[in-house]
This record gives structure tokens, C-alpha cells and sequence, in this order.
């Protein structure tokens, strides 16, 4: 320890004093310029060392509810490694006594201090004899380690000692605050940086020149940069002039007005164009000055072709509702003019004169009904009965159609190719509406072209293991795609978003089609639970048609004699709210052998049935005013359980006939019906246990 100055001592005190100075400001720099805690540590140690002879110096941190070696240049590896990391309390020797209660410890002897009996063992030793200790603490007064003082004899701090145990203790707590606040920094950074590497949406800071000062690593990623190689650059580096000039213009009103802006881009080759929404906000000083610039954007592009896809779906269910009242109708009477000329032509020989034209009278309220059911298709009303279709052979069977052969002669100098999958996998469908689908995109795909050009319908299988994202979202899956491309011109750009809308169409109404080829070919591929993608490009356009694979086997139905499904004599009851759909189920069914009963409604129905017992019910879904049919067949349930029926529609396979169905009722027939398909449809019901 220094002496007290004597007279003659002036100049020797005056230099110890310059070399203290002196090391103070050598520990400054250290801690300015950030030098590793652990040689500030031992540097101080050092220090007060030399200003008094013989001690030995050291420093603890206290993490947690440990004591961890900081510094102690002189004392011995052995004694340091020992009481690193002993759990603090109030016996652990001077400096984990010192923590452990915030307070000044000095102890005179370690040999007979309590303090020091659990690990006096370790100190003595090694010429340890007595310990003073300061707590080191933080600017709020948070303990943060101990500064300890030894002596190989036991002794007391005297007055300079204990002031500088004191400054020893405060210049470690500047640097143990300084880590501390450096520690907690790194750790805001990092969540920070791990909060905005981790959100969807891209940041961005510019300065008022523009220039990008800091940016997420997703905006980097997407511009194919690094985050080093973004900083320091501008928009006009990166983007076209066209939208480099935009995003500086709103740079400018940002900054000069001081608001936020929000606006969307779509960036992008055109085949490739993704959408994003920009959100720039001004960025502010401590005081409150706008010093640059502030924004995130995000990808929108899914979300915005859902939201058309949502739109498109609610435009259909609309123009389907219009669609779905006039066909239902239209069928009723078709349905008449169909099967009425079937029944007559049953009663006439093959070679009778008027068969030609009974054939012709059919056949024209069939193609009629046809279209009905198109309009039908629209309002995803029409009954659709699926099971496992094999699609290469229906491509084939439109090929060899006469369908196909006029569409040939009309456009001579048009080519077509197949390219069918040899392996291809089977999809659960209805051929009749699958045969439409193939009818419809060939026919689009020949009209396109309009003179010279090829036609190309390929199948095959695909697995998707990530979701596709093209005219639709297509989820992963495995699918059977079945596609039609052409090499005509293509379809505009601002076309392309409605050519599956109703009566939307470039060609000429009533000489090339009625305007519903494309929306009937939308509606029964969502009615698949299918998905289409349009590739348009200048090449030409490929609608592709993914529809979810099936395992079931394709099942073979053979053809039935009348013989097989006419009747016995049964008794049926007919509820229908049309007195002509009443007449020609009666005629149908009398003609198969059956009798008939009629009644208008559901009331009737239950009414007469509380007296007269029938074999069968044919009952009508649709029927107003009163109950429908579902309501009917629940209440004739009730009181004839069992009582076996079989539903009749010109609309649709609605939820109201699956419920019907799931609580006993049988088949569901779509009007305009064949004998056959009734005939099939009641002999089943009638012979089912």
C-alpha cells in the first residue's frame, strides 16, 4: 500500500500519481474501443496490484445463481478453476457472500472465518489468508459479480486499500453494465432479425436520396442478391425504368407529405407475373424529422386468384340460379316431346314410314334436353351419377364419332393428334358429361385455329407434390391430366378471366355454338372436384384438366332385353305437380306391364296411401305449391316404413334427394328419362330385398 506522503516525498508522489492516471486512461481505451472483457479484467486486476505490494487481485461475475471466472492474472489456474462456477449463498467465501447479500465482506482470516469453511481448502493452499470483497454493481444497483482483494497474512483494509477496493469494484462494474447492455443488444438484434427473416412480408429502409440503407433477407433472395449487395443501391438497379420511375415518384410524396401510401404492382416476365402489394411509410428521427424511408411488401398473388376464384364461383352460382329455373322448365317439356315419341315408336314396326320422323322428333327434344341440361350444368344442378371412367377410351370413342366427323368437314384443313398415356389411371366421373368436356375443348380448340392448324389431345398421369400455381390453385395430389392444346393465335389477355362466364364468347351466336361450351366444361370439372390451368402463350393455348386419380376399376354394365325389367302387374303411385309428367310416367310404366295411380302432391300422396297401398312410388323432388319431395318420402316414411320409392327430377341431385336417400329411398332418374332407364331403375327397387 502507497505511504502517506512526506515532504520530501512530493516528486516520487506526484509520479506514482501520473502512472495511475496513466493506467485509468489505458482501461478508458480499453473499454472505448471494446476490448474482450477478460484483459479489462485482469488489466484492473494489475493495476491495483501495483499500488500496494503483495496483494492479489480478482474478479467474479455472477450469472444466473453461479460465480464465473473473470479475471485473476495472479492467482494461481488451480485456485481459479475450483470456484468457477460454485453456486452463490452466503457461505461461499468472501465474494459469494459479498453477491450474495449486495453487501461489503471482509474477512481477516479465511482460516477461521465461517464464511470461508466450505471452501477454505481451496485458498489456503495456495498463500491465501484473508479476502475483502466489494459487490459490483450496475448504474440501477443490480449486483453483477465481486471484486476481491487477498494477502498471504491475515490483515484489515486500511483507508487507501479500502477506497480502492471500492474504485476497483466501480470501474468493473462499467465494463460488466457495458457487456451486459452489448449482450441485451445482440439479443434485440437477433429477435429482431429473427422476427422480420421469418414474416412473409419484405422490409426495406431508404434514405432520402432513395438509396436502400438496410433490407430483409427475403427482399435480397427475391431480387437474386445479398443483403451487402442491396445496401447502398436504388430501385433503378433492380427494376425496369417503367417501375423504377413509379417507385420513386412515391418515394417523393412519401417523404415530402409525410403519409403512408399502399398500391399494387405486378412485376414480372409476363408468362411469370407476380403480384405485390407496397406499403411505404415515412421514416422518423428522435425528433420526429423524416429522414428516409420505411416499407414492406408482400406477395399477393395467391390470395388475389383466390379472390377470383371466389368472385368467378359467386358470378356462376348467380348466372347459375337464372340458368337453373329457365332449363328446369325446359326440360319438363322436353321431356314430354322425348319420351312420348319413344313410346310410340315402341308400338310401330322398325320399317313403318312414320318411324323416320318419330326418330326425328325424339332425337331433336333429346338435343334439345341436351342443351337444357347444359343450362342445367350451369347451376350445378343436374344429376350426375360418377364412377371409375377410363379416359383414354372415351377420346377415342369421340374420335370415331359423327360429332367429330362434322366438326372434321367444317374445318378441312385443321390436324389432329392424340397422344394417349399407355398407363394412364382411371378417374371417377360421368362418361355422358365427360363426352361433353372432350366435345366441347376440341370444338373450342378447331374454332380457334378457324382455318390451318393443329389440334393436339394428349392424357396422362402427374404427381404434384407441391401445389401448382396457374389459372387455378391446384393443391398437391395425385392427379389424371387430360389436355387439349391448339397453335392458333390464343387468347387475349383480358379475355382470358371470363372465357369460362356464360354466353361470353367471340364467335358468332348461332352459327358456331350457343356461347356455353366453355362454362359447361368449367361446371363439370368443379362437379369432378377436378381443376383446370390454362398455358396461353404466343404458340398457342393447352387447356390442361387435372382430375384426382382413382384405384376403382372401370365396371362393365351389359345391356338388359326389355324382358328384364318389365313388370308384374305391380301397382305404382305417381307424385308429380305437372299433370303431363303424371301422363307420360303412366303411359311409360303401363306400357312395362305396370299399374298406375296419379297424384298432384306431396299432401295427396300421403292422403291416398293412408287407404290404398302401392308397390312403388315414383316421386317428384321439385313440386310447388306444398311439400317437395324429400319432405313427402320423410312423412311417408313415418307412417310406411319401408315403402319403396324412386325419385324423378329434371333438376338435380340436390342435397334434398341425398337425404331422401340416406333415409330409405331408392335410385334417382333424371327426366327426360328413357323406358330403359326407368324400367331399370324400378324393376331394381322392386326386386330389392
Amino acid at each position: 500500500m502507497l505511504d502517506k506522503a512526506q515532504p520530501g516525498d512530493f516528486s516520487e508522489t506526484k509520479l506514482q500519481g501520473q502512472h495511475l492516471l496513466e493506467r485509468h486512461a489505458k482501461m478508458l481505451e480499453m473499454i472505448a474501443t471494446g476490448q474482450p472483457s477478460k484483459n479489462i479484467y485482469d488489466a484492473i486486476a494489475l493495476m491495483y496490484e501495483s499500488l500496494h505490494p503483495g496483494m492479489r487481485c480478482s474478479l467474479l461475475e455472477l450469472k444466473g445463481d453461479r460465480l464465473i471466472h473473470g479475471g485473476a492474472p495472479s492467482l494461481p489456474q488451480e485456485y481459479c478453476a475450483a470456484i468457477n462456477g460454485l453456486k452463490n449463498g452466503p457461505d461461499v467465501g468472501s465474494c459469494g457472500t459479498s453477491t450474495y447479500t449486495g453487501q461489503r465482506v471482509l474477512v481477516e482470516n479465511i482460516e477461521t472465518d465461517h464464511k470461508w469453511a466450505n471452501i477454505k481448502d481451496v485458498a489456503l493452499p495456495h498463500g491465501m489468508r484473508c479476502c475483502w470483497s466489494q459487490p459490483i454493481k450496475d448504474s440501477k444497483g443490480k449486483v453483477l459479480g465481486a471484486f476481491g482483494m487477498y494477502y498471504d497474512y491475515p490483515a484489515l483494509p486500511d483507508a487507501d486499500e479500502l477506497d480502492d477496493l471500492i474504485s476497483a469494484a466501480r470501474i468493473s462494474g462499467i465494463v460488466m453494465e457495458r457487456d451486459q447492455r452489448e449482450l441485451e443488444l445482440r439479443q434485440s438484434e437477433n429477435n429482431y432479425r429473427r422476427l422480420v427473416e421469418n414474416l412473409p412480408h419484405r422490409f426495406f429502409l431508404k434514405d432520402k436520396n432513395s438509396v436502400i440503407v438496410s433490407c430483409s433477407r427475403n427482399l435480397a433472395d427475391d431480387l437474386g442478391k445479398t443483403q451487402e449487395e442491396l445496401i447502398g443501391t436504388t430501385d433503378a438497379e433492380h427494376f425496369s425504368p417503367k417501375h423504377a420511375n413509379i417507385f420513386l415518384d412515391q418515394d417523393q410524396r412519401v417523404l415530402q407529405s409525410g403519409i403512408p401510401e399502399e398500391s399494387n404492382y405486378s412485376l414480372g416476365k409476363e408468362n411469370e407475373k407476380r403480384s405485390y402489394r407496397i406499403v411505404k411509410a415515412p421514416a422518423l428521427d428522435e425528433a420526429g424529422q423524416v429522414v428516409g424511408i420505411l416499407g414492406f411488401y408482400n406477395d399477393i398473388t395467391e390470395q388475389q386468384q383466390l379472390e377470383e376464384n371466389y368472385h368467378r364461383a359467386q358470378k356462376m352460382e348467380s348466372l347459375g340460379l337464372l340458368a337453373g329455373g329457365v332449363a328446369h322448365d325446359l326440360n319438363n317439356i322436353l321431356s314430354v316431346v322425348a319420351t312420348y315419341s319413344e313410346l310410340l315408336l315402341s308400338k310401330i314396326a322398325a320399317d313403318d314410314p312414320m318411324a323416320f320422323h318419330l326418330k326425328k322428333i325424339r332425337n331433336s327434344g333429346f338435343q334439345a334436353s341436351a342443351f337444357a341440361t347444359d343450362l342445367l350444368t350451369i347451376a350445378r344442378g343436374i344429376a350426375v351419377n360418377k364412377e371409375p371412367l377410363q379416359i383414354n377410351t372415351h377420346v377415342e370413342d369421340y374420335l370415331a364419332s359423327s360429332e367429330f366427323e362434322v366438326l372434321k368437314q367444317a374445318y378441312p384443313e385443321t390436324n389432329i393428334r392424340s397422344e394417349l398415356s399407355d398407363d394412364l389411371r382411371n378417374i371417377n366421373a360421368s362418361s355422358a358429361h365427360f363426352g361433353k368436356v372432350i366435345m366441347n375443348l376440341v370444338s373450342n380448340a378447331f374454332e380457334s385455329i378457324g382455318a390451318t392448324g393443329n389440334v393436339v389431345i394428349s392424357t396422362s398421369n402427374r404427381q404434384l407434390d407441391t401445389a401448382l400455381h396457374g389459372y387455378e390453385t391446384i393443391d398437391p395430389g395425385e392427379y389424371v391430366v387430360f389436355s387439349v392444346s391448339d397453335d392458333g393465335p390464343g387468347i387475349p389477355a383480358e379475355s382470358l378471366k371470363r372465357i369460362f362466364e356464360p354466353f361470353y364468347t367471340r364467335k358468332t351466336m348461332g352459327r358456331s355454338g350457343t356461347g356455353l361450351g366453355l362454362t359447361v366444361v368449367w361446371n363439370i370439372v368443379q362437379d369432378f372436384k377436378g381443376s383446370i390451368d390454362i398455358i396461353n402463350d404466343k404458340s398457342g393455348v393447352r387447356f390442361d384438366l387435372y382430375f384426382p386419380a382413382s384405384r376403382e376399376s372401370v365396371r362393365d354394365a351389359p345391356a338388359l332385353p326389355i324382358d328384364a325389367y318389365q313388370g308384374n302387374g305391380e301397382t305404382i303411385l305417381i307424385v308429380d305437380d305437372m299433370e303431363i309428367q303424371r301422363e307420360v310416367a303412366s303411359a311409360v310404366l303401363e306400357e312395362l306391364n305396370y299399374r298406375t295411380k296419379e297424384v298432384s302432391s306431396g299432401e295427396s300422396a300421403i292422403e291416398y296411401l293412408r287407404d290404398h297401398p302401392v308397390d312403388l312410388v315414383l316421386l317428384d323432388m321439385i313440386m310447388d305449391p306444398g311439400m317437395n319431395g324429400r319432405e313427402t318420402y320423410e312423412k311417408i316414411s313415418e307412417l310406411y316404413p319401408g315403402q319403396k320409392t324412386v325419385i324423378v327430377s329434371g333438376y338435380a341431385e340436390t342435397s334434398d334427394v341425398r337425404e331422401a336417400q340416406d333415409i330409405g329411398a331408392g335410385q334417382f332418374v333424371k327426366k327426360p328419362y328413357t323406358i330403359e332407364q326407368i324400367g331399370l331403375a324400378v324393376h331394381a327397387e322392386l326386386n330389392q330385398n
